[in-house]
């Protein structure tokens, strides 16, 4: 588990820290991005024919799984200039704008 009190900006923080985070509670902001990005997986005939043809499960799970990963990593880089993890939640930074990306339970 990556989950600390800290601020970044990198992209390979934001992946560990939003995969440690997806076992938490999303906030509806977070539960809006990752409906919209799951459409259009989703819609995407290309990589769902690439999914459908994986004949292990748990493999298609996982690429599906990073593929979504990956494009939420994106969105969030673009609607934020930096994250903080502070008090059991994941915070999207943006001026002075704190957005609640996620909470979770470490207890």
């Amino acid at each position: 588990m990556y989950v600390k009190n800290q601020k970044f900006k990198d992209e390979d923080t934001l992946y560990e820290v939003l995969f440690d985070f997806e076992i938490g509670i999303p906030s509806p902001y977070m539960q809006g991005i990752a409906d919209n990005i799951a459409k259009g997986i989703d819609e995407t005939e290309e990589i769902m024919n690439h999914l459908n043809q994986m004949h292990d499960e748990e493999e298609r799970l996982e690429l599906y799984d990073d593929i979504k990963r990956e494009r939420v990593v994106k969105t969030l880089q673009h609607n934020f200039d930096s994250f903080e993890v502070k008090n059991a939640g994941f915070y999207g930074l943006s001026g002075k704008e704190a957005v609640l990306l996620y909470k979770i339970d470490l207890y």
